[in-house]
């Protein structure tokens, strides 16, 4: 409302000016806009039991290609509910080129003594990845952290049959039809219904409306959660 307003105001000035309307005739707009409404999104709990549940359902069909892209609709939906991504484009057009390992390593006391009673430190590598992707507002990065990493890796373990972070960076593959693209399946298909099938899920599990808002979820509903 205030961008309009601000824009309307303009005209009305330069109608004024140019001596098409008085001074006096210019209305007062006003800023009274509609209550902001919550977008559905899913609980910790509705989390735990989705996830749960489409482990066991990507495998619950005899189709083999309908098999292979529940398994990549497993994957993409840990993806988004772990670095808040915009569904679509923003991971459809990603290449493995633009997934970066990272470790941020610490050391952890872990309380417990050695043979010569010496305190145990172990190392945690803390690693994560930083995506650049393009979407609605051009180029940006996001971090992913554990569940992105197991996501990743299933994927490329799927395609390449090898671990993720060995994967990067992907050599001699860009010669293939979307060969260097991070979201497909086992034999480099593209997602082409996930929003369908994402609500036929979410249908059969009962999870396809939100008790808070009584609003149908989709796959942008997994944007809501993490945000």
């Amino acid at each position: 409302l205030l961008t309009h307003n601000a824009v309307l105001n303009r005209v009305f000035k330069q109608a004024s000016v140019m001596g098409y309307i008085t001074a006096e005739s210019i209305p007062q707009l006003d800023l009274k806009g509609k209550k902001t409404v919550r977008r559905p999104a899913f609980s910790y709990k509705e989390i735990q039991t989705l996830l749960s549940k489409l482990e066991g359902w990507k495998n619950k069909t005899t189709n083999k290609q309908s098999q292979r892209m529940r398994e990549l609709l497993f994957d993409y939906v840990v993806i988004l509910l772990d670095t808040g991504a915009r569904p679509g484009k923003e991971l459809y057009n990603l290449l493995w080129q633009q997934v970066e390992p990272q470790n941020d390593p610490i050391e952890v006391k872990t309380g417990e003594l050695d043979d010569e009673g010496n305190e145990i430190v172990r190392t945690d590598l803390r690693r994560s990845v930083l995506m650049t992707v393009s979407g609605k507002t051009g180029r940006r990065q996001m971090v992913g952290h554990k569940d992105t990493l197991t996501a990743l890796t299933n994927i490329a373990n799927r395609i390449y049959d090898v671990e993720f972070p060995v994967l990067y960076p992907l050599q001699n593959v860009a010669t293939e039809d979307n060969a260097d693209k991070v979201i497909l399946t086992s034999n480099k298909c593209k997602p082409t219904n996930f929003n369908n099938m994402f609500d036929k899920f979410l249908d059969e599990v009962g999870l396809a409306i939100d008790p808070v808002t009584k609003q149908k979820r989709v796959l942008y509903s997994l944007r809501h959660t993490y945000a």
